[in-house]
């Protein structure tokens, strides 16, 4: 499992606990599993039917980009409506392929979100890996820009591959065990302690039926946050 915690504004500052959303990458065989968990800002919804959304980056979403060792990279966003987008990039901001229809599910709940989408394989640049993840809400002057490795910039970038840090992806039949999942976004999101945390998602996991991680997720946010 590979957790990116989005910890920070776009150039560098540090946020907040209750400001910080993380993404956690597991293996789902043939599939990716995009895992998010997040601040839910309630901005207004895509005014798009639920599903692949173009421009969904003007929303309130958070984002993944992985990049091989050559010029290709990957990005998908997902929204808290449960809208969705994913580019194949060859080069910086030349799409070759979007808009691919992904299997996601999201769920919103006292002002946190929770969501997964199943990114096929195949879609994925050739290994080594880097990636990065980002979170956007606000609308107008108003947006905000948060990443889990900060770019250099004037303004805000995501589309610098070439700066993000190497990061190991799940391998396939590696194994998908929700419960450490929780424990390790609880440690890494909200700083609870190693042994409380799996205490909690074991206790969440074993009261879901049947056990996902839009609900799992949600469930374990609210019991650190008193909610």
């Amino acid at each position: 499992m590979t957790t990116l915690v989005i910890g920070h504004t776009w150039d560098g500052a540090v946020l907040p606990a209750a400001r910080r959303a993380a993404v956690r990458l597991a293996d789902a065989g043939t599939h990716l599993a995009m895992c998010v968990v997040a601040p839910f800002h309630d901005d207004p919804a895509p005014d798009h039917a639920v599903g692949a959304t173009p421009g969904l980056w003007n929303h309130e979403v958070v984002e993944l980009f992985v990049a091989g060792p050559d010029e290709r990279y990957l990005e998908v966003e997902l929204g808290p409506y449960g809208h969705h987008l994913a580019l194949e990039l060859a080069g910086v901001r030349q799409p070759f392929r979007q808009a691919m229809p992904m299997y996601t599910a999201t769920r919103r709940s006292l002002g946190w979100w929770a969501g997964t989408a199943l990114i096929p394989r195949a879609w994925l640049p050739p290994p080594p890996h880097t990636a990065n993840a980002f979170a956007i809400h606000g609308t107008a002057d108003a947006r905000s820009h948060a990443a889990a490795t900060p770019l250099p910039g004037p303004r805000p970038d995501f589309h610098q591959p070439h700066r993000f840090p190497p990061t190991g992806l799940p391998v396939e039949h590696s194994g998908h065990d929700l419960v450490d999942g929780l424990a390790e976004t609880l440690v890494a999101l909200r700083g609870v302690p190693a042994r409380d945390a799996r205490r909690i998602a074991a206790e969440v996991v074993d009261r879901s039926d049947p056990p996902s991680w839009t609900v799992a997720a949600l469930t374990a946010v609210h019991a650190v946050s008193g909610d």
